[in-house]
Parts: structure tokens; sequence; C-alpha cells
């Protein structure tokens, strides 16, 4: 992965896409492979404990890779983005420029638009402490198999993704072979380890580690060979410039990413289900649900299970915007009313409800259930 600035455009991008087509191939390979040997479950499995739950969920150094592991990748960034802007002004670092731009672009494009702000969120895979096998709600979803976006943000995984943006140094290999390889053997071994870390606490698949790495190489081959010369013929343009014009286009770039980050938070995908169990009486002939929140549909299932009656939040929020649901009941005679208060913290620019109910097959001509309009 050569940076020279030399070189035909066409064989440049021959080369990207035929390094991309491999680089996907080997992903997905690698995927089935994962999938037919059970290792995401099998990886889970080594965290997890019928009866203590993720046992190390709250132990070290996993922790404290979850909270603070991310900072190592935004420093690398601002580093970078600091070489690459310091470039116009010392000619000592021009060299490191378009390898620096490569780093940059593969962060905010890769590992902050592709898997944090696209892909996590409307992919909608559960994570593993939220699907059934490890006393969670939903069932296991396969990566790249389709699902509700907004349920589950496990695919991939964000703070991997962080982790491998330094294998992206191997573009500086022209100008540093140290800094290129140990850059990339560093991204190679951190990013693993921040998947265990996030496995040991229930929060990602050995799947999801293994596209956070795809995702970042993949958008780096592209921003190199496929995009690299029209990088280059930009910066060597920007170069044309003064001071003032480089440090106002530079600001123009990153409002223009600041702006488009804005619209991707505000429509980050909503989805969650809070249920509660009942055990009516006897005696209890209906069954009357109260809401603050208008329900845009309502199933009423029959099954050989207790009395369930479930909420389905789902939308649009801004970052950590969620719904807090709770439940309570009256009775009154023959009559359980069931009140349901669903309040909001953040902001959602859409968010609807479904509600559901599933009772035994003995109540199906034993209780009438109501919706009360008010």
């Amino acid at each position: 992965m050569s940076t020279a600035t030399s070189g035909n455009p066409q064989i440049r991008f021959k080369k990207g896409i035929g390094l991309s087509l491999v680089a996907f191939t080997a992903l997905t390979g690698l995927t089935w492979l994962f999938l037919w040997l059970k290792l995401d479950i099998r990886v889970a499995d080594l965290f997890y404990s019928p009866n203590g739950g993720w046992i190390y969920q709250n132990a070290q150094p996993w922790k404290a890779l979850y909270q603070y592991g991310t900072i190592p990748g935004l420093m690398l960034t601002l580093l970078t983005l600091g070489i690459f802007f310091g470039g116009f002004l010392k000619p000592e670092l021009r060299n490191y420029q378009k390898g620096m731009l490569v780093v940059v672009l593969t962060t905010i494009l890769g590992a902050g638009v592709l898997v944090n702000a696209i892909l996590k969120p409307w992919c909608g895979r559960p994570r593993p402490r939220e699907i059934i096998q490890y006393k969670g709600q939903w069932n296991y979803c396969a990566p790249c198999t389709g699902s509700t976006p907004g349920k589950g943000m496990s695919f991939p995984c964000g703070h991997c993704s962080m982790g491998f943006v330094f294998v992206t140094l191997i573009y500086c290999r022209s100008n540093s072979k140290k800094i290129a390889y140990g850059g990339c053997a560093f991204g190679l071994v951190y990013g693993v380890l921040m998947g265990v870390a996030r496995a040991a606490q229930g929060a990602h698949f050995a799947t999801d580690t293994l596209w956070s790495l795809g995702v970042i190489v993949i958008v780096s081959l592209n921003l190199h060979y496929i995009a690299g010369p029209l990088i280059e013929k930009s910066v060597a343009h920007i170069k044309k410039f003064s001071i003032w014009k480089i440090a106002l286009a530079g600001t123009s770039f990153f409002t223009a990413a600041f702006l488009i980050a804005i619209v991707f938070l505000t429509r980050r995908p909503y989805y969650e289900i809070e249920s509660y169990s009942i055990s009516p009486a006897p005696h209890i002939q209906r069954l009357v649900i109260q809401s603050n929140v208008k329900f845009v549909k309502t199933s009423i299932s029959y099954e050989d299970r207790p009395v369930k009656v479930s909420i389905v939040g789902q939308g649009f929020g801004w970052v950590n915007a969620k719904e807090h649901v709770d439940f309570k009941t009256a009775k009154e005679q023959n009559i359980l009313k069931v009140q349901i208060t669903a309040l909001t913290e953040g902001y959602f620019p859409e968010l609807r409800h479904q509600l559901l109910i599933s009772l035994p097959l003995s109540f199906k001509d034993r209780i009438k259930v109501e919706i009360d309009p008010n």
C-alpha cells in the first residue's frame, strides 16, 4: 500500500476496487466461518454465568477500556489532523499530509459515520445481553440478516472501530516504516482487545468486532486508492492558499461535518419493548388498558403462558434519548385496570407506540379486553 503521489489514477482505481473486493470477500468468508463455528455464542458463553450473569461486566481492565478505550483513537485523530494542517506551515511535514488525511477521514467516515451513525442504529442487531439465551427479550440475530432498526445497537462495535483506526497508519509507509508497521500492529491488537472487553460486558459479539475491522480496512482502501488522486489534487491546490484561506477551508469542512453529524444524530432509530406480567383474580371479567399515549396498533394473542402487557416504542430520537414506562394496576369489582404511563427523556422527532397483550388460552372467552381511549 504505497503512498507515492505518482502513478496512473486508473491503475490506482482498479487496484483500489480489487483490494476492496478481496477485503470484502475475506470479511464475508470469515463471517460465514464464525457463524458455522458458532463463535458468537461460544465467545459470549466464556463471560456469562447463568447464576451470576456477565461476571466480568464491572471487572478491570474491561470496565476501564469501555470508559476510556476510545481516547487513544480520538488523540490519534487530533494528532494526524494537526500534522495535516501543520504541513501547510512546515515543509518537513508535507510528505505526511496525504497519509494523515486518510487516517482522519477514515476515522470520521468509517468509525464515525458508517459504524456509529449508520450501521449500529439501522442494522438493529440485539446485543448479547439483550437476547433470550442470556435472559434478554430478543432472539439472536446473525450479522447482515436484517432486523428492525433501533432494535439493538450491537453491529458493528463502535469502540473496536476506534481501536482499529490505528491500522490506517500503514498508509504512511513511504514516510516511516516504523510508524506504519508499528501503528498497524498496535491497531490490530488494540482493536481485538477492545472487542474482548465489550464481549466480557455482554455488549458485543465476535462478529461485531470482525466487521469493525472490515469497515475500517475497506473505507481506508477506498480513500487511499480510489479517492487518493482527488485528495492529492485538493491538497496541492490548498497549498497555494494563504493561511487565512486554509483556516477558512478547514472551518468550512468541520462545519459541514458537524451539520451532517447533527442530521444523523437526530434521526437515530429507536426501538424498545417494556413488558408487565399480571395475574388476574378468578372473578376478573374485563381487562381495561389506559395510557397517556395513543397506540397505532394493538395486538392480542392467546398463548400457553401468563398474562403479559407490553408496549413497543419505535421511532427516531436524539442520541441517548429514551422512554421510561411505568405500569400500575387497579381493581374495581370484576374489572382489572392497567395504567401505562410513558414519559420521554431527550428529543424524539418521531415516536410511535404499539400495544401487545398476551393472554392464556383459557382466558379467550372469559376476559374481555378493552382499550380506554381517554
